[in-house]
């Protein structure tokens, strides 16, 4: 997996063209109520692919830029479908998530329900099959079972078009290659008990299928992108909470540079 750290000079420059552009929002500034601290509630993934939201997190970086006005409430999904819906019910504020829940969400919402505001890992992403399922190449995906984290997630749509780009499709859609949304930690268990052929998951649980469940890598997913890179996690905001809180938005943009 590609760390973000490569990008953080990109991810500056949005900060700084954001920031400019808060100021057309005027001078809000954001103090504790009379019923208690604001609440900024931030969800994230446990994977290496969301390790600035684990390491901004366990340090403390973004409660100590938010303030102590401002209390951090933490919340974590397996996948990005489940966090963009929690986004939708205002029970998230900021997220990180991959680029295809997230471009969902926005144009589901026609545009009203977030803005997309950082980058936040490149990579990590692979294609791990058993070696009992006898599966060397795309064609013998044919009749097999796969798993992936959830319906429209990332990974899901990444598995979904290189069946499609190698003239086959999921049972849903008419094929004969069955793909079951499951939960991580599930996908370990049935790749190791043999219930699954294969799975396209983020790491760390690529590795773990590997170590684990003595899997191979069928599709390292940075093999079919130019220069091998691709976006996998992105930071989110629910567009009512910028609105009414850009401050806020604001320092957290700033821990999260600090955090990479």
């Amino acid at each position: 997996m590609k760390t973000p750290f490569t990008y953080c000079s990109r991810i500056v420059a949005l900060v700084v063209l954001f920031a400019l552009a808060l100021v057309g929002c005027g001078s809000q500034t954001t103090t504790g109520s009379s019923s208690g601290p604001i609440t900024v509630n931030l969800g994230y993934f446990p994977n290496l692919t969301h390790a600035v939201a684990l390491v901004g997190v366990e340090r403390g970086t973004f409660q100590n830029a938010l303030g102590p006005n401002v209390k951090l409430v933490t919340k974590t999904f397996n996948a990005g479908p489940a966090l963009i819906e929690a986004l939708f019910a205002g029970d998230i504020d900021i997220g990180y998530v991959g680029p295809s829940p997230a471009i969902n969400g926005y144009v589901k919402s026609h545009g009203q329900a977030l803005r997309i505001i950082a980058g936040a890992a490149s990579g990590g992403a692979l294609f791990i099959v058993r070696p009992g399922a006898n599966i060397q190449s795309a064609k013998d995906l044919a009749n097999k079972k796969l798993a992936d984290p959830q319906l429209g997630g990332t990974q899901d749509v990444s598995l979904r078009y290189f069946l499609q780009q190698n003239g086959l499709q999921a049972v849903d859609k008419g094929g004969n290659v069955q793909i079951i949304p499951t939960d991580n930690a599930n996908i370990l268990t049935l790749f190791k008990t043999g219930k699954i052929d294969g799975a396209w998951v983020p790491e760390p649980w690529a590795t773990r299928l590997i170590v684990e469940g003595n899997g191979k890598v069928l599709v390292d997913e940075r093999t079919l992108w130019p220069n091998g890179k691709f976006v996998t996690t992105n930071v989110v905001v629910r567009k009512a909470f910028l609105d009414a809180h850009p401050d806020l938005v604001n320092k957290f943009l700033q821990a999260h540079v600090d955090t990479i």
